[in-house]
């Protein structure tokens, strides 16, 4: 099983792969698109093959700001899950004392439930472990992730996150989370 910090750094992974092959793709419609003469095989068969210089760079940079969304989605997704399982073992430890008819009850209530919780109410939950600071820029991320999975138009549009950020910030907390 990988850890919250390894499935971050794959992401990110996969994140810089997309941008360095959305960079490939697009130095070689640049150079199709100065050398008509000479085909390129590398295009074949892509949507690419007999794009407009100005559509595909249009299409290259809406990929990579989408590559650089998704991979924001992916790291929040893995940090969430990440959170809910330490707070889940959090009740666990609860058990660990002499347990009661009442103690039990909160028990069952709060591990039936969790994964319905508001994430900013969680996320405040393990300010004892990271900080204000850290739990308040993990909000920052979630504000941003959530505009990316809804774009709701009735919403100011929030600060933006890019993804080397967001990667160092939850790697952090992710490794607090472990660490106990």
């Amino acid at each position: 099983m990988t850890t919250a910090v390894e499935d971050i750094e794959q992401v990110i992974r996969t994140w810089l792969l997309t941008q360095d092959a959305l960079s490939i793709v697009r130095r070689e419609v640049r150079q199709q698109s100065k050398n008509i003469e000479t085909t390129s095989h590398i295009l074949t068969r892509t949507g690419f093959e007999e794009c407009e210089l100005s559509q595909a760079e249009t299409d290259i940079t809406t990929c990579k700001q989408a590559a650089e969304d998704f991979a924001i989605l992916s790291m929040w997704a893995v940090f969430e899950r990440r959170l809910i399982k330490r707070l889940e073992e959090e009740c666990y430890k609860m058990q660990g004392t002499q347990p009661t008819e009442f103690n039990q009850r909160v028990f069952e209530k709060i591990s039936s439930t969790i994964e319905y919780w508001r994430i900013d109410e969680a996320i405040d939950l393990i300010k004892p472990l990271v900080g204000g600071n850290l739990a308040g820029q993990a909000k920052s991320i979630k504000k941003y992730r959530d505009w990316v999975a809804h774009r709701n138009p009735r919403k100011p549009t929030p600060a933006r996150v890019d993804p080397q950020t967001a990667r160092e910030l939850l790697k952090i907390i992710a490794a607090a989370l472990d660490a106990d």
